[in-house]
């Protein structure tokens, strides 16, 4: 016989596990679409670039977990995942499934995930995260924007539930920090049940202002009972303001919700990475998800690039030697590092910025309502 005969190449494949149904966005935000084209461009660039000498596949599945659904779901999504030969993961979002899927992962899974949601629970040997937003972090992040906003005492909504338990947790600490004196704090039901009673009490507590703790759908609530009783303060919320993007019910509710996310168009490299988005897509959504997207695809290729073997193992010991990766999200001159015991990927607290929907539209257009700053006494 003579000649050879060449194996054709397989693609990397890359896994997305997404452990909620988006379900139709707002316009003009896409939200799961806007993240997979962002990490797509990044994808494509690296491959034309020879950075990899392969084309990168993403393997993308869906699934319903917690607080809707199951995270028994989540943990099968995430093994099917690894069935079709994923080397690495991206995600599960939702802060609830994560300590169960970490223990799945680093015990039996062994294919590393990073993970967008919020809790360190979901840190380990395998595990890493490029939080869109940190339950430790978020609250003093907003503390400080709500006393920079000379506010003084506060009423807290905590939905019953893991996140808002630790929202809690961190937010007290913070409001020593900041001069803020929670005045009342009431559980609510995280599906947004009539919570009148538990809104009378923040109302009767003194506060000049409502923040929300939890994943989101309390929100609903919260605004139907304070019309009910007739009262309007300021009202401020974590990452769950992010949840308007998904959701065209959702979005009307928080017109009027101080909020955070990651856009901050202060961060030319976020503007810079838009321009691409634009020129590839013919649109323009000006939040976090491309500039997140652009943050976790280059993660991704820079775990490929080191990783050796590259096999999941490979990759995960390539994603601890990332350092100081420039990222779009946030303010300008956040950074991304991983290391030996660094799982959690940003540098500082300037991933975060504060935002409002613009009263008055056009939709999309959102408000810069400000960055975490010094403690009063420091100012």
């Amino acid at each position: 016989m003579t000649g050879s005969v060449v194996a054709p190449t397989h693609k990397i494949k890359v896994g997305v596990l997404f452990d909620l149904f988006f379900g139709k966005s707002p316009e003009p935000w896409g939200n799961d679409i806007d993240v997979l084209d962002a990490m797509r461009i990044v994808f494509d660039e690296a491959f034309e670039k020879k950075l990899v000498d392969r084309p990168i596949e993403m393997v993308v599945k869906y699934c319903e977990g917690l607080p809707r659904g199951a995270v028994q779901d989540v943990i099968r999504t995430y093994q099917e995942l690894v069935d079709e030969g994923c080397i690495v993961i991206y995600g599960p979002l939702i802060s609830e499934n994560a300590p169960d899927l970490a223990e799945y992962i680093n015990e039996k899974g062994h294919v590393p995930a990073i993970g967008m949601m919020g809790t360190e629970d979901f840190l380990g040997e395998w595990t890493f995260q490029l939080s869109n937003g940190s339950l430790p972090d978020e609250p003093y992040v907003i503390a400080s924007i709500m006393a920079q906003h000379g506010l003084t005492k506060i009423g807290v909504a905590m939905e019953k539930s893991m996140i808002g338990q630790q929202y809690l947790h961190w937010l007290r600490q913070a409001c020593i920090i900041e001069g803020l004196e929670i005045v009342g704090v009431a559980g609510v039901a995280q599906t947004g049940e009539d919570m009148v009673q538990e809104i009378t009490t923040l109302r009767d507590s003194g506060a000049e202002a409502v923040l929300h703790l939890g994943f989101g759908w309390a929100i609903m609530g919260i605004n139907k009972a304070m019309r009910e009783i007739g009262w309007e303060v300021p009202k401020y919320c974590m990452t769950a303001w992010e949840v308007s993007l998904l959701d065209e019910e959702f979005y009307r509710e928080t017109i009027g919700w101080i909020g955070l996310e990651q856009f901050d168009e202060e961060n030319h490299l976020a503007v810079e990475f838009l321009d691409k988005f634009e020129m590839r897509y013919g649109r323009r959504p000006e939040y976090f998800m491309p500039g997140y997207g652009a943050d976790m695809g280059n993660i991704i290729v820079q775990a490929l690039v080191n990783a050796h073997p590259l096999s999941p193992r490979g990759v995960r010991d390539g994603i601890k030697t990332i350092r100081n990766l420039p990222a779009h999200s946030g303010a300008p001159g956040t950074r991304i590092s991983y290391g030996k015991y660094r799982h959690n990927g940003w540098m500082g607290a300037g991933f975060l910025i504060a935002r409002e929907h613009a009263p008055d539209g056009p939709r999309g257009k959102t408000i810069f309502r400000g960055r975490i700053a010094a403690p009063r006494g420091a100012r």
